[in-house]
């Protein structure tokens, strides 16, 4: 029996998705919803699987494939993301993953994966575009603005328009703590410091 853990912060997804492989009852599941879980309980126990979410909080999932490529961890890691963009599924092959799947895929696609992976190098699931060298615009911070949620573009929107937090946070109807949170995060992810930069960035990557 296989051992498998489900990395998703869509609860409903991910249960369905663990639902659907033990019904097959030659596979155990394990679900956690963000990425410092997840980091944590693959270096306490390794699975044999790992079904990864590009989104997540605290630690997303390509930081995640980031901190493990370079340690003796040996478990094979499917990547299922909405996300459908070259040069992001150029990076997940590049940090060691052994598919990239689309939401959208029916459940014997991904059971297929799971039982090809010892003799795969990187799969490619079906409607995912291509990542030959011709289709690839090299940009090192795409995955990060990739991985932006609404919310926060939301407020680099804002952000952007000059807008103090406590403005945004009016406008929102959210805390003033909950944007300065946000606006650390977006500042983390992106690499930047300031709102110069952040402007410059989105400006430069077409990303709200």
């Amino acid at each position: 029996m296989k051992n498998i853990t489900i990395a998703d912060d869509q609860n409903i997804l991910a249960q369905g998705l663990s639902n659907l492989l033990e019904a097959t009852h030659v596979f155990k599941t394990k679900i956690v919803s963000d990425g410092v879980e997840l980091l944590q309980e693959t270096l306490y126990q390794v699975p044999d699987i790992i079904i990864l979410d590009l989104n997540m909080p605290r630690l997303n999932g390509l930081e995640f494939l980031e901190k493990i490529k370079n340690t003796s961890i040996t478990t094979n890691i499917i990547v299922l993301t909405s996300y459908n963009e070259p040069e992001l599924i150029k990076k997940v092959k590049n940090l060691g993953a052994k598919a990239y799947l689309l939401k959208n895929t029916e459940i014997d696609e991904i059971v297929e994966v799971i039982y090809s992976l010892d003799s795969i190098k990187f799969y490619l699931g079906k409607g995912v575009k291509s990542i030959s060298n011709d289709s690839i615009l090299f940009n090192d911070k795409f995955p990060e603005s990739v991985l932006l949620t609404n919310r926060e573009k939301q407020i680099i929107k804002l952000l952007a328009q000059n807008k103090v937090p406590k403005e945004i946070a009016e406008e929102l109807f959210i805390s003033y703590n909950t944007i300065k949170t946000h606006r650390k995060n977006i500042y983390k992810k992106l690499n930047i410091n300031s709102i110069s930069e952040l402007v410059s960035f989105t400006l430069k990557n077409e990303i709200l």
